[in-house]
Formats: C-alpha cells, sequence, structure tokens
C-alpha cells in the first residue's frame, strides 16, 4: 500500500504505528493491519518517544492554542 499526506509516495512500510492499553469495544487488536511497523506495546517507556511531550514546544503551543486536548505523558 502506498500512502502519503505529503503529497509523497511512501509505502506503509515507513509507518510506525504503536497501540497502548487499548479500551472499549474495539480494543481487541486480532483484526489489526500487518504492517511492519504496526505493534501493540505493554511497556510504556518504549513508547516515550512518541509521545506529545517530544514534539517540539512550537508544535505543543499551537495545539494548546487550538484546543486540542492531549496528556503530556504517558499514565
Amino acid at each position: 500500500m502506498t500512502c502519503g499526506l505529503d503529497g509523497k509516495n511512501r509505502t506503509t512500510d515507513s509507518l510506525t504505528y504503536k497501540e497502548f492499553r487499548n479500551q472499549g469495544p474495539s480494543a481487541a487488536t486480532s483484526g489489526r493491519v500487518d504492517w511492519v511497523g504496526y505493534k501493540t506495546v505493554s511497556n510504556p517507556e518504549e513508547l516515550q518517544r512518541f509521545t506529545i511531550y517530544m514534539v517540539d514546544r512550537g508544535t505543543r503551543n499551537e495545539l494548546e492554542q487550538q484546543n486540542v486536548m492531549f496528556e503530556v505523558y504517558l499514565g
């Protein structure tokens, strides 16, 4: 599969998609995609680099200005 919101042609092999502490009716991961970068994770330390805290401060400011709710750290 190819994709790219920036107009570039990329494969799903270049994506990273992590799931952590899923809850609710669609939480079961058995039917998820089989992409190389897809993974369910149980260790929060493995996900820390993907949190909003690791995004540059300018982006966090922009999200705050647009009233986008987010958690800075994994709980």
